[in-house]
């Protein structure tokens, strides 16, 4: 599926990669509340958001239908975050209740429930095992054990985090704060019983902020299909590349007016997508 999903004010919107002209989406979710989280299943053929209303909605992009398939009444004052499993069959989702839940994609059921932690949870991935799932929650990242709930291990960061991403093979675990850096860890690392120290991350970070001199929140992080840098984007309206081997900024992006709240790549990793605050989505490849 060569899709593109958007989530602008209380609606989500669908477009054809290969044929945005003239901003004409092919289809709109009216969701009635706007959704911090928006993401496909590996097959590309469903697409679910979380929202600031508690609902997780979930649509069958393949059907041509403006309803869901099914909702969710998820999380008690808003669904934050969102990520599918890496076989398609489950759901896990974090909400500002402090509470991780994951659900089975086919029956709509509640397979399992986490406290995150003390806070509200801004971000959570399943590993591509599929046996994990990662949950920021202030400056901790707990992995829990999907089939029990128990916590793995635990990642002490030196920042308090907002987003974070595994690299395709579960190697690497990065993580962005609110102070313009990025931590990456080797998540096998984790503080837990037979390793009790908690590792270092590797932190790339800027000294100052392009624009005003403050440091800002960088809003996503994501590591850039088969190849060994991570990309993020910065509330001072800039997106970075950098190289995992030197720790040094490759490339950087200035097609933004306003913070630049989230970025994805195309599964072949030629194609990058990013939305700003600026009320802009920009697609482009390496070439320009």
């Amino acid at each position: 599926q060569d899709l593109l999903a958007v989530s602008a004010g209380n609606n989500v919107y669908l477009y054809q990669m290969t044929s945005m002209v003239n901003d004409q989406e092919i289809q709109k979710y009216p969701v009635g509340s706007f959704s911090y989280s928006i993401k496909f299943n590996p097959e590309g053929t469903l697409l679910a958001a979380g929202s600031r209303d508690g609902f997780i909605r979930v649509w069958n992009v393949t059907g041509g239908d403006r309803l869901p398939v099914f909702s969710i009444n998820a999380h008690r004052n808003g669904v934050n975050s969102i990520a599918f499993s890496h076989d398609g069959r489950m759901l896990a989702s974090g909400g500002n209740d402090a509470v991780i839940r994951i659900w089975d994609i086919e029956t709509e059921q509640l397979l399992i429930e986490m406290i995150g932690g003390t806070y509200a949870v801004p971000a959570v991935e399943f590993s591509p095992d599929n046996q994990h799932v990662a949950i920021v929650n202030g400056d901790v990242i707990r992995i829990r054990d999907i089939s029990t709930g128990q916590i793995w291990g635990t990642i002490r960061s030196p920042g308090w985090l907002y987003d974070l991403a595994y690299n395709s093979d579960g190697s690497l675990l990065a993580a962005s704060d609110i102070e313009q850096q990025i931590h990456i860890w080797d998540p096998r690392e984790a503080y837990r019983s037979g390793v009790e120290t908690y590792p270092e991350p590797q932190t790339l970070g800027l000294q100052n902020s392009n624009t005003s001199g403050f440091k800002t929140l960088v809003w996503d992080v994501v590591f850039k299909p088969d190849e060994q840098m991570v990309v993020a984007a910065y509330g001072d309206g800039y997106i970075r590349s950098w190289s995992l081997e030197t720790g040094e900024i490759v490339d950087i992006w200035d097609h933004h007016s306003a913070g630049v709240t989230s970025l994805d790549f195309s599964p072949d990793g030629i194609t990058q997508v990013s939305g700003s605050l600026d009320a802009k989505v920009c697609v482009y490849t390496d070439s320009n």
